[in-house]
């Protein structure tokens, strides 16, 4: 924020001191949540980061390090034990990526810290994946997670995208069937290192729509700041029913959560209105 970097970045790979992005996909992630321009879901927020995937494979330990700094973030070159602050915590932790077991996490690796995030009222919104349209798909922690919110992918014309992961087999080990709710993933232009934009796919895309409706939420209601479960709330009464072609995975019927397409469509307006009691 304002140019400082203590307490807002932290790069556990690397080591360096101020941000960077060497592949695009955190800026185009980031962009999407609150970038100018038309680009953002909520472009007056604020944020910070952790670079916890710089190159193709990541690991449990860099994942869980990043995951401490959101809730207790600590200055460039700090001890985060001694350092961290839990005063400057985020408030919502947008999170488009997955750690499947050929980067080492097993189903628990990392919901302790998930859990923990959400005990401190930090809304975590975490991408499904990317490995549908088979059903059974979405078996890759966070994304597998129902401590979370659970992020599928549309395209322009409000149908599931062949990629977007679903249930109900999800070897979940607290009991999620499928994504949360869908939001906009395919084709999102959105900022791209160097000052360009770039139009990318993928439940990535999809995810920062959810953390910037959070924060349009929580800008219009401070009091349900950190309220993980009534906002959560909030964003399931409020989505759009989906409409497009299923697959057929997990039960048949209109009960809700669909293990492909979860409580349906977001919808922006209609979840800040109803924070606001209207």
């Amino acid at each position: 924020k304002n140019g400082d970097h203590n307490y807002n970045w932290l790069d556990p790979w690397t080591g360096r001191a101020e941000p960077w992005d060497g592949n695009g996909h955190g800026t185009h992630t980031l962009g999407t949540v609150l970038g100018s321009g038309g680009i953002g879901v909520a472009p007056g927020a604020t944020w910070i980061g952790c670079a916890n995937l710089v190159r193709n494979i990541g690991n449990p330990p860099d994942y869980l390090r990043c995951m401490q700094f959101m809730l207790a973030p600590y200055p460039i070159g700090g001890n985060p034990l001694h350092d961290g602050d839990p005063a400057r915590a985020a408030d919502i932790s947008t999170n488009s990526w997955g750690c499947p077991p050929i980067e080492g996490c097993d189903q628990e690796s990392l919901l302790p810290a998930v859990k923990a995030l959400r005990a401190a009222g930090i809304f975590f919104v975490a991408a499904a994946g990317n490995e549908g349209s088979e059903c059974n798909s979405l078996q890759t922690p966070p994304g597998n997670y129902q401590a979370l919110i659970s992020v599928g992918a549309i395209d322009r014309s409000s149908e599931l995208t062949d990629f977007s992961s679903r249930g109900p087999l999800t070897d979940s080990p607290d009991g999620r069937i499928g994504p949360t709710i869908l939001a906009p993933g395919d084709g999102v232009p959105s900022a791209w290192p160097g000052g360009g934009y770039e139009s990318h796919s993928g439940t990535s895309m999809a995810t920062p729509h959810i953390a910037g409706v959070v924060a349009l939420i929580w800008s219009a209601n401070p009091a349900l700041r950190g309220n993980i479960d009534a906002t959560e709330q909030i964003l399931i009464d409020t989505a759009q029913p989906y409409e497009g072609s299923l697959v057929g995975c997990g039960p048949s019927g209109s009960a809700l959560p669909n293990a492909e397409s979860g409580y349906g469509i977001v919808d922006a307006y209609a979840a800040v209105q109803r924070a606001m009691g209207k």
